[in-house]
């Protein structure tokens, strides 16, 4: 729910579920608003294969059990898929976690507890596979221009299409929507919405911020630290509030904002998800014929105290 765009309406969305439940570690917003809560074992209580770099696969392995109640999430699949009479039984990778791992490592010619005692398996690396099976494409080249999206009726060609609301598509937004909003690069404490009850990570970065250029911070009479509100055209009568964290590093007429914040300290079901997630301001309507898209990044906002 944090990471979605227009969050109050999928929180809305939610509410009307006929069945919803969830397997987390932590009681997030999503969480709460679910009929039931499944306690999921972390990456430190599962044996699984992981698929690691492009020519490589390992084996993590768990350190202690699962704790009361914590199950794996595969668990969960499969004994639900053996109880619905519907579910397609061969679809399974396996009956139990066991058979499961196995079925990951069948073509090294191993079972799974051998391959534990390796950790890792480096494979070959294959280079010009397409002299021999070419791309995996329609004319088995390397398209620049799209077979695919000539059959379906849209534009062969790559082509470049100006944001729904931007400095040349709509100029007369900005009056009162001057700077320019992009948000969703990674930070190295947190991952997507994870790690902010995590008390080592907090200390490093305790609130969402929102990079401004100093010669714009100075114009608009702000400082390195101060609460900002920051409101978009996209979803109007809406805004979230950040800090201001100055950098030369971002064009004067732009403003990042960190994204994906909540407040698992704060009480209540909604954790302040909506105070300030960036999400909150941007809009969950596709703008992008082709695979429905939503523009997280390159619309208008304003900032203000």
């Amino acid at each position: 729910m944090v990471n979605m765009q227009n969050v109050k309406k999928i929180r809305e969305s939610f509410l009307k579920l006929d069945l919803h439940f969830v397997a987390d570690f932590f009681m997030t917003p999503t969480a709460e608003v679910a009929d039931y809560v499944l306690p999921a074992a972390t990456w430190l209580e599962r044996d699984e294969v992981c698929m690691g770099l492009m020519n490589s696969i390992s084996a993590r392995q768990k350190v202690i059990e699962p704790l009361p109640e914590c199950r794996d999430d595969r668990n969960m699949i499969i004994d639900l898929a053996q109880r619905l009479p519907w579910a397609d039984q061969t679809a399974l990778p396996g009956k139990n976690i066991e058979e499961w791992n196995n079925s990951q490592v069948k073509f090294l010619g191993m079972p799974f507890y051998e391959f534990k005692e390796k950790g890792y398996v480096t494979l070959p690396i294959e280079y010009r596979k397409y002299e021999q099976s070419g791309f995996r494409t329609p004319t088995n080249k390397v398209e620049l221009y799209s077979t695919v999206f000539e059959e379906y009726g849209y534009d062969p060609l790559p082509f470049f299409t100006e944001p729904p609301e931007s400095p040349f598509s709509t100029p007369e937004l900005m009056e009162d929507y001057p700077l320019v909003l992009i948000a969703g690069s990674r930070c190295i404490e947190y991952m997507h919405s994870e790690g902010r009850q995590i008390e080592q990570l907090r200390r490093r970065k305790p609130d969402p911020e929102i990079d401004i250029h100093p010669d714009t911070a100075r114009k608009m009479k702000l400082g390195v630290g101060e609460w900002v509100w920051v409101e978009t055209p996209q979803v109007p009568g809406e805004r979230i509030k950040l800090k201001v964290r100055l950098t030369e590093g971002i064009d004067p007429r732009v403003v990042h904002a960190d994204y994906a914040w909540w407040f698992p300290e704060k009480l209540g079901s909604e954790h302040g998800c909506f105070e300030s997630n960036i999400s909150v301001i941007l809009t969950d309507q596709p703008q992008e014929p082709v695979c429905g898209s939503v523009p997280m990044n390159g619309t208008l906002c304003k900032v203000y105290k």
